[in-house]
């Protein structure tokens, strides 16, 4: 699980990158206004060191069944904002990363299913 999830956050990121990309590259956003995290980052999900790995493995059923709604819902959002963009590109853009969602969410529910 533990791979499954430093390759899903590395994926994230890419799409991510892609999408910031995309909005300079079309000077859609001006990346001057942009101001960094007070946190130096974005937040990983991490067990507490006096416990380790007790939180997840407690919760993991729960993050996991969330995490499936979560996927599907981001699919649909990021494939609707794709068509109304009224732009080929970004069309294109939002459907990989829409079918990516989609791959994410059925590793998800199928490990959902299997806990069941």
């Amino acid at each position: 699980m533990g791979q499954w999830i430093n390759r899903w956050t590395a994926e994230e990121n890419r799409h991510g990158i892609a999408l910031r990309d995309y909005l300079v590259v079309t000077r859609a956003v001006d990346p001057s206004n942009w101001k960094a995290s007070p946190r130096g980052g974005q937040p990983r999900l991490q067990p507490r060191p006096e416990q380790p790995g007790r939180y997840l493995r407690q919760q993991s059923h729960r993050l996991v069944i969330y995490v499936s709604f979560q996927e599907l819902a981001t699919r649909i959002s990021h494939r609707n904002t794709g068509k109304a963009c009224n732009d080929p590109i970004a069309d294109q853009l939002m459907g990989k990363i829409s079918a990516t969602r989609n791959l994410h969410m059925i590793f998800y529910r199928d490990v959902s299913e299997a806990a069941f």
